[in-house]
């Protein structure tokens, strides 16, 4: 990467995606990653959201990705010189490198349109395809949130730049003591957004199958999108309450379910990360997982690896076997480079060799 500067810019994030908390990890990694940089570079980290309703130039009405693509532009011609910071993928400015004033550096979270087609329109996807073109034409660096992704762009728009790999932030707190919400019997912990590609329909065939095994266990899920969710409503036979849905909940209470579940699960049919996953993984929970290669490069101790579309009784046969070993307390090997403090020194380094 270029060296740095003694020019001290303005760092303009475009926070746009964090007025849309459904869509989930994509959100929550803006967020994160703003508050990150204001304890690094406070108080050149400016707010889109923020500046633009300052200044009129927010354009509600338009829908998320045109109204990012408006504000940064706008933002982009108000603050010539400073850096701008894209949390996803869409970079519509160019940067420094293509002849632009500003530098660019644009976060990819994953290639999900390019392996599950089934989930958009034949428009949507070459829309999303050129988007995710430009950000590589216009940024001066792109940072990946795991090599999965890395390699799943390069192989489908070549190197940009530059590039780094930071995985997630994933904060953690001491879970105390087992919520009411979790009862007292063992429970799955299923904590994702209602989105297709979760493969929510499967994990519940799964776990049907496998309340015949296991008649104590119970499904807990957390995530927006509850009222969307069909499936909860038709396992009637079983008895009440084998599975519930709690909705979206606050931290606190999630760091507790991770660390008290039985074990994690996803099925989901892709990943760029998980980062629900990696929260219990940094427990030392256990993790019953879809093979996906995010999943692989990030998990593996105490995991049970299952094709996401596994058929039922063969998924609740090698669940129960596995919940059956016994599986202590472990120490995550990406647990450090996960932690807070040390992802937001990377990005600060990131930032700094273009005029940060």
């Amino acid at each position: 990467m270029p060296g740095g500067s003694d020019i001290k810019r303005p760092i303009l994030f475009i926070d746009i995606v964090q007025d849309y908390p459904a869509m989930g990890g994509v959100a929550r990694v803006s967020e994160q990653v703003f508050r990150l940089l204001a304890r690094q570079f406070s108080p050149r980290v400016l707010s889109a959201r923020a500046l633009a309703r300052h200044l009129g130039l927010d354009a509600p009405d338009l829908a998320y990705l045109d109204r990012e693509r408006h504000v940064a532009q706008a933002l982009a011609r108000q603050l010539p010189d400073a850096i701008l910071f894209f949390p996803n993928f869409q970079s519509p400015v160019p940067g420094r490198l293509r002849g632009g004033t500003s530098p660019v550096i644009s976060l990819i979270h994953d290639l999900q349109f390019a392996f599950l087609a089934q989930y958009f329109p034949p428009q949507r996807r070459d829309w999303l395809s050129g988007a995710f073109a430009e950000a590589g034409a216009h940024s001066d660096c792109l940072v990946f949130v795991s090599q999965t992704t890395r390699r799943h762009y390069l192989e489908r728009y070549g190197a940009p730049r530059n590039q780094a790999v930071i995985y997630n932030p994933i904060g953690v707190e001491p879970p105390g003591p087992r919520p009411p919400e979790a009862g007292s019997e063992p429970f799955l912990l299923a904590s994702m957004h209602a989105h297709p590609h979760k493969n929510f329909a499967g994990l519940f065939r799964v776990f049907e199958a496998l309340a015949a095994r296991l008649p104590n266990l119970r499904l807990l899920l957390t995530g927006h999108g509850r009222e969307t969710l069909p499936g909860l409503a038709e396992l009637a036979h079983l008895p009440p309450g084998r599975i519930r849905h709690l909705g979206h909940v606050e931290d606190r209470l999630l760091q507790s379910l991770s660390y008290h579940a039985t074990a994690f699960v996803s099925l989901s049919e892709f990943e760029g990360f998980n980062m629900s996953a990696a929260l219990a993984a940094c427990h030392g929970t256990p993790l019953i997982l879809s093979d996906l290669d995010a999943h692989r490069e990030l998990f593996g101790q105490e995991t049970l690896f299952l094709p996401a579309h596994i058929e039922p009784e063969d998924g609740a046969r090698r669940i129960a076997d596995f919940l059956g070993q016994p599986h202590p307390r472990y120490a995550w090997n990406w647990r450090q480079a996960c932690n807070p403090a040390q992802v937001g020194a990377i990005y600060a380094e990131v930032i700094r060799h273009f005029g940060g």
